[in-house]
């Protein structure tokens, strides 16, 4: 699903004149059976890994950073703030692999093109401003989206740890000092 839906959106969206989803359904299996309704599904993969080894270790530096300097746990606004700066950043760094991935999604090549193949065709093309085209836009909806995330999580763990005040003093926090019991 997370590959099948940005499909039928691109080819909607692409497409010059007004078309029905069955429509654009029919015309992705002609052309390339249910192969074609997971076009992009590797290089969003190749997208969404970076981004999250990004953001989320961003997000608990972030508030650990927040939380010393408040000298308290950050609470869900906070929180969620840090999400936003955290998803901004890893929205920034990984724009070029987004624009391989959304060109890739939307070739009419019978093979769809490797992410690398993309990156160095769109360098090639237009330089280190084409592989950032639409940065604005994607660190500002990556930005809403982090605070809207990271919030929703906050504000769920600290209910829990209301309605389950136990729960807290027993939650045990794992770090390169305590690591992971075997």
């Amino acid at each position: 699903m997370h590959s099948l839906l940005p499909s039928l959106t691109r080819s909607l969206q692409a497409s010059s004149c007004k078309r029905s989803l069955t429509d654009v359904c029919r015309e992705i299996y002609r052309c390339n059976h249910l192969r074609g309704f997971y076009r992009g599904y590797l290089s969003t993969i190749a997208r969404e890994i970076p981004f999250s080894i990004i953001e989320f270790p961003l997000w608990e530096l972030l508030k650990k950073k927040v939380a010393a300097r408040k000298q308290r746990d950050c609470s869900p606004l906070e929180g969620a703030a840090c999400g936003s700066i955290a998803g901004s950043v890893a929205a920034a760094i990984t724009t070029p692999l987004d624009v391989a991935k959304t060109r890739i999604m939307l070739s009419r090549a019978e093979k769809a093109p490797t992410i690398l193949m993309t990156v160095k065709e769109v360098y090639t093309a237009g330089g280190v401003r084409a592989l950032f085209s639409g940065v604005t836009p994607r660190v500002l909806w990556m930005a809403a989206g982090g605070f809207v995330f990271f919030g929703a999580y906050e504000t769920v763990l600290s209910l829990s740890y209301w309605v389950c005040p136990d729960k807290r003093k027993n939650v045990k926090i794992h770090t390169p000092e305590s690591p992971l019991p075997l």
